[in-house]
């Protein structure tokens, strides 16, 4: 008789039933947007994943309802489905996350009731995020998409003030001569806490020396006058810059600062370039620049603070509506909260 016809193949599936949906029960995957997002970075950056740092990189997009955070997985839950969806586009285009240095943070969509989904429950997790630096955000990315959050105060000192600052700080003994991590290409000064250049922040265990009184006195106005500067603004850094010297787009680090940055231009006007990092505005390349007056104080908050880098071009002068404005040397006075500490009486 014939020999029987051959038997078809028989192909034999490795995916465990469990794994035939969405995903496996370790690590569920949400294909179809939700409301709560993972978050993973490297586990050498671990650090940088606080509730505050969290806080920042998420409360642009919408209501935040939880955040949490273990080693170097995290988890941000919204009320809305888009605002978790914004977030994660722009975590798909940045290669550098705004606020977190170097570090790449990877996200996907994560069922927050699904088995092995971020544990949104346990104790670390944060029940509502209601601090005034989320409202404070929120409230700006609700109110417009550009450039909000800045505040320019013209002739904030005097010149006689501007002329006793001086008198104090431009000094040649004062100029940091200390270690090479509180340098940078230009000349520096550091108060309460030393700016260190290699990691872009500073930590608690690094105090110097304190702010001499007049510069005691302004943080001290600031506070009282200005309702955008009620912060403790215990990191305070004098930069120079020489005519046509400039400093590279950047956003102050989120993880080392608190939600409002305060700068004091002294000797010279200058223009300051303010751009959207990815995700912000349809058109990223939209720039805008604002002149900083001498004596002025600058104030940066809510979306300006967190979701747009500022620089100052490198060259010899500026145009300001039609008019070359030559600059001069110039000092910037910073003024950052360390995060982690309760401002000062």
């Amino acid at each position: 008789p014939p020999p029987p016809p051959p038997q078809p193949h028989e192909h034999r599936s490795t995916t465990h039933p469990s794994q035939s949906q969405a995903g496996s029960a370790r690590h569920p995957r949400q294909r179809v947007p939700t409301r709560a997002l993972q978050l993973k970075i490297r586990r050498l950056d671990a650090h940088l994943f606080t509730d505050a740092a969290l806080t920042g990189l998420a409360a642009p997009y919408g209501q935040v309802e939880s955040v949490w955070a273990s080693g170097s997985r995290a988890a941000v839950t919204f009320t809305t489905v888009s605002a978790a969806a914004a977030l994660h586009a722009y975590l798909v285009g940045a290669k550098q996350c705004v606020g977190f240095g170097r570090a790449r943070i990877f996200g996907s969509f994560a069922d927050p009731g699904a088995a092995g989904a971020p544990r949104l429950t346990s104790a670390e997790r944060i029940p509502s995020v209601t601090s005034d630096v989320a409202e404070a955000v929120r409230t700006a990315a609700r109110t417009t998409p550009h450039l909000v959050g800045v505040t320019i105060v013209p002739g904030f000192i005097t010149h006689d003030e501007e002329t006793a600052l001086l008198a104090t700080v431009d000094r040649d003994d004062r100029w940091d001569t200390g270690p090479v991590s509180t340098q940078a290409s230009r000349r520096t000064q550091h108060f309460g806490y030393a700016y260190d250049y290699r990691i872009q922040g500073a930590s608690a265990d690094s105090p110097v020396q304190e702010p001499p009184p007049q510069v005691a006195s302004l943080v001290r106005r600031m506070r009282s006058e200005i309702a955008e500067a009620d912060e403790g603004f215990d990191q305070i850094t004098l930069q120079e810059y020489t005519a046509g010297q400039g400093i590279p787009p950047h956003i102050d680090t989120v993880w080392a600062f608190g939600p409002v940055l305060a700068s004091i231009s002294l000797l010279s006007d200058c223009v300051m370039r303010f751009r959207p990092v990815f995700g912000v505005l349809d058109d990223p390349a939209a720039v805008t620049d604002l002149l900083l007056p001498r004596r002025s104080l600058l104030l940066l908050s809510g979306s300006a603070r967190y979701h747009f880098s500022h620089a100052i071009l490198a060259r010899k002068h500026d145009v300001v509506d039609g008019n070359v404005v030559p600059r001069g040397r110039r000092l910037s006075l910073t003024f950052r909260s360390m995060l982690g500490r309760p401002p000062p009486p």
